[in-house]
């Protein structure tokens, strides 16, 4: 259902050292220690996966709002330097899967080797200094320039907040 499958994402984010097959296995231990008739029965990775993508994408920027939001009031007494909030601002390229979907959503990078095998996209994130929660972020395609992304967080940010970021994005398009 949607509700297994936000609270399986939300443990993968929970246990960012584990991988999100790993998550599953903790909920679905628990799960089962308490449900005798489950016993040998578990939806494959595959499965998680498909109903992950089932999910549209407003549901998950929800999710990561209010987490965000959560995370931000109950982080407020750690992330001060000086009476100030610290946050970070930083860009990085992330790929993904070979799909059609994906390179047009996001286009294909070119290195001095060629063209990658698979696509790439942008993301500009900021976060605060001490908790690392996420303030907000934005994806785009491999083609949009770092600091186009970053201009659009720059309203989330908070009188008084000390901003550090990369200077010019060494990695910018």
């Amino acid at each position: 259902t949607p509700i297994v499958t936000v609270m399986h994402m939300l443990a993968a984010a929970l246990w960012p050292e584990t991988s999100f097959s790993a998550a599953w296995q903790v909920m679905w231990f628990t799960l089962k220690s308490n449900a005798c008739d489950l016993e040998g029965k578990s939806p494959s990775a595959g499965s998680l996966s498909k109903a992950r993508m089932r999910l549209p994408l407003a549901v998950w920027r929800h999710i990561s709002d209010w987490i965000s939001r959560q995370a931000q009031e109950l982080s407020e007494p750690l992330d001060k330097w000086r009476g100030l909030r610290v946050v970070l601002l930083d860009g990085m390229c992330v790929s993904m899967p070979q799909s059609a979907s994906l390179f047009e959503a996001f286009g294909r990078g070119k290195g001095r080797c060629g063209e990658y095998r698979y696509p790439l996209a942008r993301l500009v994130a900021m976060s605060l200094a001490n908790t690392m929660t996420v303030i907000s972020y934005a994806l785009g395609s491999y083609h949009t320039d770092e600091t186009v992304l970053a201009a659009g967080l720059l309203e989330t940010l908070r009188e008084g907040d000390i901003l550090l970021a990369d200077r010019h994005f060494g990695g910018a398009h």
